[in-house]
């Protein structure tokens, strides 16, 4: 797999890496030019697999992709990508010479960010790639900010298809049917698209068991000409105010496990409740085997699910 350096110009994004996946080598020559001469790290692959493999192993910046390959088209290539966790997140531009719109929409279902059509314009090529790099590396910040906030939300695209999500938010999910709050969450997206600013909920409760969710959509931001990607944070709207209820409802809990169950159940980690209760995350986790003891349960989504279950009987 080719692999070329050069010295850089500072106004370019020096450290973005670019694979290009075709498996026409005139083509893969004429793209490689042209991105090697405007400062980018190179890598070129001539099939689907290869892509998947060398993408895996370099985690490079930004995808150029082949539709049209034999053995693993670039719909499939696009599909595994987004399926394995050290490529889900790497932008992925099509380049096709299907211009139809079922094709077109087919790249975007499968995670495709944009796409460009053959033959190649090569100025627009270059153009939709940094365009594309430097909403990744928004995205990336704005992911990272989020991250450290301790608040349980994802990042979702305009089909309520997952893009990431923080590890409050993966907690707090974590005893839900996901596939009928993706249905849900798209259905609702679809609505506020359709309503006038001043008439739009940006607030909304998802009726589901253990306990009822509170959404709440933060942002949209465009990242091509039909494509959002939408922040949303995610509430256990449980009715359970703090951690006195929590032991009212499972009073064989004593004061400092009522406080770790009723932050688990908020969707925060072992770390974040340690941070808030000024305990080594080693305390927490042994004061969640003693939760799990006395409930009678082995998990922590098993334990909010007993919490949440002896407050829905007695209320």
């Amino acid at each position: 797999m080719p692999i070329h350096e050069n010295t850089m110009n500072p106004l370019m994004p020096s450290s973005a890496t670019i694979l290009v996946v075709d498996d026409v080598p005139e083509n893969l020559g004429l793209l490689y030019k042209q991105l090697d001469q405007a400062g980018f790290q190179v890598l070129l692959a001539t099939e689907g697999q290869q892509a998947i493999e060398i993408a895996q192993s370099a985690q490079p910046d930004l995808i150029l992709l082949d539709v049209n390959m034999p053995l693993l088209n670039g719909f499939e290539c696009c599909q595994q990508l987004k399926a394995h966790p050290l490529t889900e997140y790497i932008p992925v531009i099509f380049m096709t010479g299907w211009t139809e719109t079922e094709f077109i929409l087919k790249g975007f279902q499968v995670g495709c960010v944009d796409y460009v059509t053959k033959p190649l314009n090569l100025d627009e090529v270059l153009a939709r790639v940094t365009t594309h790099l430097a909403h990744a590396k928004r995205f990336k910040q704005q992911q990272h900010a989020i991250d450290a906030s301790q608040l349980s939300v994802m990042a979702v695209d305009q089909d309520a298809q997952l893009l990431w999500q923080t590890a409050s938010c993966q907690q707090c999910l974590s005893a839900y049917q996901l596939s009928a709050l993706k249905a849900f969450i798209a259905q609702w997206l679809q609505h506020l698209s359709q309503v006038e600013q001043e008439n739009a909920a940006y607030k909304i409760r998802y009726q589901t068991q253990p306990a009822d969710l509170q959404l709440r959509l933060l942002s949209s931001t465009p990242t091509t000409h039909i494509a959002q990607t939408h922040l949303i944070e995610i509430k256990i709207a449980s009715g359970i105010r703090d951690a006195t209820q929590t032991q009212h409802y499972c009073p064989m809990l004593t004061a400092r496990e009522a406080e770790v169950l009723y932050w688990v159940s908020l969707g925060k980690t072992s770390k974040d409740i340690g941070q808030i209760l000024n305990l080594s995350p080693r305390t927490v986790n042994k004061h969640l085997e003693n939760i799990f003891n006395k409930l009678g349960v082995e998990t922590r989504t098993a334990a909010v699910s007993y919490l949440l279950g002896q407050y829905q009987q007695r209320r």
